[in-house]
């Protein structure tokens, strides 16, 4: 089960080694990390290419103007050629285990994984996805999902089928903020299939001295 990461690049050089190597870590053959500088004014490209040269087979590099960070995963996305995308911020990173449990759920060509993240700045895992919260179906998670569950729109925490997103024309919108908010909800609502994985793969790095530079 073929997996492209797509991992946008802004002001992101003191933190992007460990964002990539936490993606390649135990990765199969057929992974492929997408690593997208959004014209970025440090030395992530110097970064990027280093990567290149060492895991020529699995990342893939690309520079371009600055557009900001729909647009940078929606380059990404265009260029992927997985089975499956998964997004992940250059300024945080994927636990050790990520690749191997999105490839159990995965092998059922379900349209779309949820799977939880690790908040370091309270050390929880905040807003958990539960299978039950979908025993009646994506419907009635969307249903129910306003009223009663905290509704995460976050595309670090999806791992969606890229013939999916091709098909239903999912892109990110491009030059508003919180685009996540729009996209997120409109992958659930047009999803015929999905799967959760209650294990938090991925780990959110926002504690307040470690601050986030990465909005591309």
């Amino acid at each position: 089960m073929s997996i492209s990461v797509i991992i946008p690049c802004y002001r992101a050089a003191a933190t992007l080694r460990r964002a990539v190597d936490s993606a390649l870590t135990g990765a199969p053959a057929d992974l492929e990390v997408l690593l997208v500088d959004d014209g970025s004014p440090d030395q992530c490209y110097a970064i990027m290419e280093d990567y290149a040269q060492r895991y020529p087979a699995q990342v893939r590099i690309f520079r371009k103007p600055n557009g900001g960070l729909s647009d940078a995963r929606n380059f990404g996305l265009a260029r992927a050629e997985g089975e499956y995308i998964a997004f992940v911020d250059s300024d945080d990173l994927v636990r050790p285990e990520f690749l191997a449990a999105l490839a159990g759920e995965l092998k059922d060509g379900r349209d779309v994984v949820l799977y939880n993240s690790y908040s370091t700045r309270d050390e929880t895992i905040r807003a958990p996805f539960r299978a039950a919260q979908f025993a009646d179906g994506l419907d009635g998670y969307l249903r129910r999902g306003i009223v009663e569950y905290p509704f995460v729109t976050a595309p670090w925490r999806y791992a969606v089928r890229r013939q999916f997103l091709m098909e239903q024309g999912l892109w990110f919108h491009e030059g508003i903020y919180h685009e996540d908010c729009e996209w997120c909800p409109k992958v659930l609502a047009r999803a015929k299939t999905a799967a959760v994985c209650e294990q938090a793969l991925y780990v959110y790095r926002d504690a307040p001295e470690q601050g986030r530079d990465s909005t591309c």
